[in-house]
């Protein structure tokens, strides 16, 4: 789980690390949502779920009006769950991304500012030199 107060894992993955079978990680999930340990968020329809230490750290409302919660949560993924074009994905394209106090340098040869006609009427009025 890390410093954050959930973990998204499936129970198969769970079972593997732990070696036991995945019919003991139910019953431990379900005896640690009975003793009131852990909430069991759903992720969607299916039977993706995060498993949160303290559920008012992760809703924000009361419990009569919960509609969304956000948290942050340690995700733990299978190499054997993956397809395998995913996997062969080759280099992959970056985001640029500035750290604070970082700034961009500009490079390569650049290209002429846009510029834009003026709109018929609303002609800048610019001082200009006289020769």
């Amino acid at each position: 789980m890390g410093h954050q107060n959930a973990v998204v894992i499936p129970q198969g993955v769970l079972a593997k690390l732990m070696g036991c079978s995945v019919d003991t990680v139910q019953r431990a999930v379900r005896d640690l949502v009975a003793e009131k340990w852990i909430s069991v968020v759903r992720l969607g329809r299916g039977k993706e779920a995060a498993y949160v230490v303290n559920d008012r750290v992760a809703w924000g409302q009361s419990r009569d009006q919960l509609r969304l919660s956000v948290f942050s949560a340690a995700v733990v993924a299978d190499y054997e769950d993956q397809d395998e074009a995913l996997l062969g994905h080759g280099d992959l394209r970056r985001i640029p991304t500035l750290y604070p106090g970082e700034q961009q340098l500009p490079a390569g040869p650049g290209e002429d500012p846009p510029s834009q006609p003026a709109i018929p009427g609303l002609e800048p009025d610019l001082p200009a030199r006289q020769r």
